[in-house]
């Protein structure tokens, strides 16, 4: 919630220079939870419960073959995805940010 909304508020109100400050302190912050979240689920996972017992839980029960595709294969993606955003996208986004002020154009909104 606070990112469709924060965002879009404090893009609208903030001068651009501001705008950008904040956004490279909050980034990191929020892509590291991204990343860190798909791991304590899968570590957490917590199995099944079956006629005669439970299936495996934690990163074991994510690791189970019938568990490939409705667990391991989302959970993932997601921190492929997050990871992906904590280690390029990101940093890239930052440095072309600073380029951008660099080159003037900052304080456009």
């Amino acid at each position: 919630m606070q990112s469709f909304i924060g965002g879009v508020v404090a893009f609208k109100v903030l001068p651009r220079p501001q705008f950008s400050t904040l956004q490279q302190g909050i980034f990191p912050i929020y892509f590291t939870m991204q990343t860190a979240l798909p791991a304590i689920l899968a570590l957490t996972f917590p199995g099944q419960s079956t006629v005669l017992g439970r299936s495996a839980s934690g990163y074991k029960g994510v690791l189970l073959d019938e568990n490939r595709y409705s667990v391991l294969t989302p959970i993932a993606i997601m921190f492929i995805t997050a990871l992906s955003n904590l280690v390029y996208f990101g940093p890239t986004t930052t440095r072309i940010m600073r380029e951008r002020k660099h080159q003037g154009m900052g304080d456009v909104h």
